[in-house]
């Protein structure tokens, strides 16, 4: 009887090491997105220079510009990230009037 009860045991203990277990190292949290840029930007008409600002989030998101003389870099997180640094590089204005641009942030 001692034998059996020995087996029987052996045989549960081996069914439940083999199931498969999952570990999630990263608890769900709410998405999260903060910008610190401005909500706008004045630049010179010749040699604009670049604005810099930072995105800090944990969902991957992209940034487009309706503009061809103003174009955000990088265009989009790789996956989340922690923080990172965008910069806005801008063309010189051949015209006399002033132009604008529009940047769109959207994350998933």
């Amino acid at each position: 009887m001692k034998r059996f009860i020995y087996i029987l045991a052996a045989t549960l203990s081996t069914m439940l090491s083999c199931q498969e277990l999952t570990i999630d190292s990263q608890p769900d949290a709410p998405l999260s997105i903060y910008i610190d840029a401005l909500d706008s930007y004045s630049l010179a008409g010749t040699a604009p220079g670049k604005i810099v600002f930072n995105i800090s989030s944990n969902t991957p998101w992209t940034i487009k510009s309706d503009s061809q003389w103003c174009l955000p870099s990088p265009a989009m997180s790789a996956s989340s990230s922690l923080v990172s640094e965008i910069i806005v590089n801008t063309e010189d204005n051949p015209d006399v009037a002033p132009r604008t641009a529009t940047l769109v942030i959207n994350a998933e």
